[in-house]
């Protein structure tokens, strides 16, 4: 074989190379790059979703503000979808490809909404699960997407919905956890479940919005869990710290995120996967520096592990979202800050997702 077969050779083996390279790696998405198959590696949020409701009566209607998650300061919303006529938002979530999920709530029903992702004005939701008697779902507080996609709905009469990934209109839950004053209920403690979450290794998280008369406590369940059942577990007790639950979230590696409200102003406790009873959390995000005030709500981890809280003043005044490091602990400083004229009052219960 002469030099000019050698190179010819050369080049085809280079050619047929880079052509298995280019069908491993793929196309980048939303939430990561594709790799090998449609497996997407993880990536930081690019989008903060955040609920803007008004104080009037009646209602007008309120509204969902998307900003960048890279910016910082007071900037403008990219997109602010608008609730149906009457209603205002409660509850955010989003799934792996970043469709949008939110209750709307008039003064006689509820339903939760998805939307695609960058939906925008008076979008028309790409589907909707109205309350009835069939969806068993009446008023809608925590959403939370399970890594399978199911939609998790924690209700202010006590229950908790769990629906299929597909589910459509007037649909049965898959799982129904059954509140403490509901017919047929009485083992559970739940009797308004203000937020929900769901771990990857497949606990439940309830933040019990009644517990709070006593003791603050978060409620652990199987995520298969349905009827008549007792929590297998909870976070309550000094050693907790917890004085005051504004929102729970999860990482990718099953760790359980708490916006804590404190009589000497905000944190982010964080506990193991495995964390039940009066247990300390693993690290703590407090002190001056963290800008983190009194009152702290909506939290949320993106895939690699960034932190996103809403922090707010009195009555929901001057609110902004917070974004922490995804390794912060103690008093230490938020990487970035944001607030908005076109954001004043968010929902009672500063309602946040990241995608």
């Amino acid at each position: 074989m002469n030099w000019i077969e050698s190179k010819s050779e050369l080049i085809l083996k280079i050619a047929v190379c880079l052509t298995m390279i280019s069908s491993l790696v793929g196309c980048s998405g939303g939430s990561g790059s594709s790799v090998g198959g449609g497996i997407k590696t993880p990536s930081a949020a690019k989008n903060i979703y955040v609920i803007q409701n008004s104080l009037t009566f009646p209602l007008t209607p309120g509204s969902v503000l998307q900003f960048s998650a890279t910016a910082s300061g007071s900037i403008s919303p990219q997109n602010i979808i608008t609730a149906p006529a009457g209603n205002d938002f409660q509850g955010l979530a989003t799934d792996a490809e970043g469709n949008l999920y939110v209750a709307a709530n008039s003064q006689t029903t509820s339903t939760l909404l998805e939307y695609s992702p960058g939906a925008n004005g008076s979008a028309t939701p790409i589907r909707s699960i109205p309350s009835n008697n069939t969806t068993r779902m009446w008023n809608p507080d925590g959403l939370a997407i399970s890594p399978t996609g199911q939609v998790i709905v924690g209700e202010d009469n006590g229950g908790v919905a769990t629906y299929s990934a597909s589910a459509n209109g007037s649909v049965a839950p898959d799982y129904y956890i059954l509140g403490a004053a509901q017919t047929g209920g009485g083992l559970s403690t739940l009797n308004a479940a203000q937020d929900v979450a769901v771990g990857g290794a497949g606990n439940l998280y309830v933040f019990n919005w009644q517990d709070i008369a006593a003791a603050p406590a978060i409620d652990i369940f199987s995520a298969s869990a349905t009827g008549n059942v007792a929590p297998t577990g909870n976070l309550s007790g000094p050693a907790t710290t917890i004085e005051g639950v504004g929102g729970i979230a999860t990482d990718s590696s099953g760790n359980l995120y708490v916006s804590n409200n404190g009589a000497n102003g905000g944190s982010i406790l964080v506990f193991a996967p495995t964390a039940s009873g009066n247990v300390a959390p693993i690290r703590a995000i407090t002190g001056a520096s963290t800008q983190l005030n009194r009152s702290v709500g909506g939290i949320q981890v993106d895939a690699v592990g960034n932190i996103y809280v809403i922090t707010a003043g009195a009555s929901g005044s001057n609110p902004a979202v917070l974004k922490f490091a995804a390794t912060a602990t103690g008093d230490t400083a938020p990487v970035l800050s944001i607030t908005s004229t076109g954001w004043t009052y968010p929902d009672n219960y500063l309602s946040l997702t990241a995608y």
